[in-house]
């Protein structure tokens, strides 16, 4: 079906782990409270040998990051984590680990040249034991060490400052949320609301939410049942604004928070605020999954205007997609502008607010599309109208960028023009998301 498709390509950068194998050797796996054996690790990088045991490391803290080539927030964590390895010295030690094998590692490295960016920290490559060990289904993926040998929390990348490194070594308390994704959850077969203690009862037609499901990937599955003339549509684990950009079929695009027009007292489960919590939080707070039984005859057209009703019904809202001339700021070259370029290294992007007000985006070796993403998703940054990149220049390229407190055009402006870059205002016609709260 063609929406499905549409989804597929849509979640084409969405990060998950693969599995491997168990080895031979019985390995359980561990959780917040056990006490970690003492391992080999093996096909090393950046260690005297190739091999060494957990005992090696008696007495620091360790940082297990499971991460992958592939996977661009593991990418760009690598040089953060060598920067906290120098900050805290022989009180830790952080291993980044990977199935992928050490030859694809090794020129990974070799092509951003980024052997000093990650000389601080160790890598394992080849790994079939520390994923069987604490299992997961995406990455980044952190397991937090004592120095006692005992896991001490289980959590994704964003977690992993300076701030609650210290809180570990002083041996505090912390809550942090469990990521357990051992579960495996048969998505092409389960239903959300399953009525099978009902003999001989089908349900032939509903809809309903449910909230967060714990170890659920996210994602879209459509099952025809041809014997019971149904059509099964079940969509797990996605933000309102993703429902809604599957309904109106606009899937990244109203996602976008300046692709949208919220008349809303609370915006808050529609946007995150970067710096208020953890993601990993706000979704458990604001992410849905969504069931439809449905004729067999319906098409992906009257799929989507159901779950566009239920939606307006279940969230109390009126909402239209309207197409509307707005201002926005145009991403242009200068003419005669001087060449953009790379130092190299890993992929990063980051933007700062710096403690008087300014705004501080830095880039290297990466796109424009990810500063226009930065731009635009970012909503410390949302009083700057929508930005669009029409320079066609798709290479990589270093940015460092600071903005004024005020966040006006003329400062961006004028940060950009030493990179060759002009951004002028301009109107375009865009497809808007209008929701109104009843």
């Amino acid at each position: 079906m063609k929406l499905l498709l549409l989804w597929l390509a849509f979640l084409a950068g969405i990060v998950s782990a693969s599995a491997q194998a168990v080895p031979s050797t019985a390995i359980r796996p561990l959780t917040i409270g056990d006490t970690v054996p003492d391992i080999e690790l093996t096909n090393l990088i950046n260690y005297p040998s190739k091999t060494a045991r957990l005992s090696d490391f008696k007495g620091k803290m360790v940082i297990i990051d499971f991460w992958a080539t592939w996977c661009g927030p593991c990418v760009a964590a690598l040089p953060k984590m060598n920067a906290l390895q120098k900050e805290f010295g022989e009180r830790l030690q952080i291993i980044a680990v990977t199935m992928e094998n050490r030859q694809k590692v090794l020129t990974f490295l070799e092509k951003y040249k980024a052997a000093r960016e990650i000389s601080s920290i160790l890598l394992r490559t080849d790994d079939s034991l520390m994923s069987v060990m604490f299992p997961h289904k995406s990455i980044p993926h952190t397991v937090w060490i004592g120095a006692d040998k005992q896991v001490k929390a289980i959590t994704s990348g964003e977690y992993v400052i300076s701030k609650n490194i210290k809180a570990i070594l002083e041996n505090k308390n912390v809550n942090w949320r469990l990521k357990d994704e051992s579960s495996v959850f048969p998505y092409k077969d389960a239903s959300i609301f399953d009525l099978s203690n009902l003999a001989n009862t089908t349900l032939n037609f509903h809809s309903g939410f449910t909230g967060y499901i714990e170890g659920v990937s996210r994602g879209l599955f459509i099952k025809v049942d041809s014997i019971n003339k149904q059509i099964r549509y079940n969509q797990y684990n996605l933000s309102i604004l993703s429902l809604y950009s599957i309904g109106y079929g606009e899937f990244s695009a109203f996602q976008n928070p300046k692709r949208c027009v919220l008349f809303i007292k609370d915006s808050s489960k529609y946007f995150r605020d970067y710096s208020n919590e953890y993601y990993e939080n706000w979704i458990r707070k604001n992410w849905y999954s969504y069931e439809s039984v449905s004729p067999i005859t319906y098409s992906d057209q009257q799929l989507q205007e159901k779950l566009i009703h239920d939606l307006n019904f279940f969230f109390r809202v009126d909402s239209k997609k309207e197409n509307r001339i707005i201002p926005c700021l145009i991403l242009k070259r200068l003419p005669n502008s001087i060449p953009m370029s790379t130092e190299g290294g890993l992929p990063q992007r980051e933007l700062f607010i710096l403690k008087d007000g300014k705004s501080n985006y830095v880039q290297k070796n990466n796109r424009l599309s990810e500063f226009v993403f930065v731009m635009n998703n970012d909503l410390r940054l949302k009083q700057l109208p929508l930005v669009i990149d029409e320079t066609g220049y798709s290479e990589p390229l270093d940015l460092t960028l600071t903005i004024d407190k005020n966040l006006s055009i003329d400062g961006l402006r004028k940060a950009l023009n030493a990179y060759g870059l002009d951004i002028v205002i301009e109107p375009r016609e865009m497809s808007m998301l209008i929701i109104q709260e009843l």
